[in-house]
């Protein structure tokens, strides 16, 4: 990985854990009943910096976190997203349950395209082998003439004994 693939994933990595501090943030504000405002006079901040920490605009300093925490009834770890808690935990495995159910079901149909396609193929390949099979080899083909001639030639022989042993009326 390059220099600046590896600064692009840090910094991604970094919006994505703003982003979750800021959900997890609003959700134990709520959860406390408090309000922005509220909020922002009990930790000594005013109401813009709240909001502009529940935007993901900005991040609080580690002394300020503490204060949320201790505020809203909550553990530094769970505002920062290190310490998951068993609803976060359940709501993420249902997300991937849910993902990988519908990736199955969309290649269950794949799968049953590809086998239909295979089943026609297989189908008009013994159509045309059961064509082809009688003609397999010239020689065979050659005998087959050959012998269609001489049960043509013995039957019209046959016809002009039968005329010859007839007696003719005059």
């Amino acid at each position: 990985m390059t220099s600046k693939q590896m600064q692009a994933r840090v910094a991604a990595d970094m919006a994505l854990a703003k982003k979750d501090f800021a959900r997890r943030l609003r959700a134990a504000r709520e959860n406390a009943g408090l309000t922005q405002t509220q909020l922002a006079n009990q930790i000594g901040r005013d109401w813009a910096s709240v909001q502009r920490w529940e935007a993901a605009k900005t991040s609080p300093r580690p002394g300020m976190i503490q204060k949320l925490a201790r505020v809203l009834d909550v553990s530094e770890e769970h505002l920062q997203g290190t310490l998951d808690s068993a609803e976060t935990t359940l709501e993420r495995l249902i997300r991937e349950v849910t993902s990988t159910s519908r990736a199955l079901r969309e290649l269950q149909v794949a799968i049953d395209g590809i086998t239909a396609t295979l089943e026609r193929l297989e189908n008009r390949i013994q159509h045309i082998e059961g064509a082809v099979a009688p003609i397999t080899r010239r020689e065979d083909w050659d005998h087959s003439a050959q012998e269609a001639h001489d049960r043509i030639a013995a039957g019209l022989a046959e016809r002009r004994a039968d005329r010859a042993a007839r007696p003719r009326s005059s």
